[in-house]
């Protein structure tokens, strides 16, 4: 459906990359690391990306309805290996609407092992925090 170049520029100007820390007692670490690209778009737009998305092996899940406030059809990619396959489409250059360089260490941490030893989460956690915190202070 859409070549490489039109993919490039789709992740550059609707993907929404989520990275979640929440705490978990089922693990030895006690915190859950989750990563997820988000689309949200028509659902015309939508199934084309998905279908686009079979070609590069990233796996997608398609919502026709977020959710109760949020009407609207969403494409999710949770798999880490369907996100690693996006992150490598992604090309180096600033995007108008979403910081990929958070998500992209915590990526590369996790591919690592990091998130399941202590001190690697606990690096994870205040790489993010501390991201926040920049964030909140501009």
């Amino acid at each position: 459906m859409y070549s490489r170049e039109q993919l490039q520029g789709i992740l550059l100007t609707v993907a929404r990359p989520e990275l979640t820390i929440y705490p978990s007692q089922a693990n030895d670490v006690g915190f859950i690391i989750r990563l997820r690209v988000m689309f949200r778009a028509s659902m015309d737009f939508i199934n084309a990306l998905d279908r686009t998305f079979e070609q590069y092996n990233i796996v997608s899940n398609i919502k026709e309805i977020e959710g109760s406030n949020r009407k609207k059809p969403v494409l999710v990619v949770g798999r880490r290996l369907s996100i690693k396959n996006i992150v490598n489409l992604m090309p180096n250059v600033p995007t108008s609407h979403a910081d990929w360089t958070i998500f992209k260490e915590v990526l590369i941490r996790m591919e690592e092992g990091q998130h399941l030893e202590q001190e690697g989460m606990d690096e994870i956690i205040l790489l993010v925090k501390g991201n926040d915190k920049q964030t909140s202070d501009e």
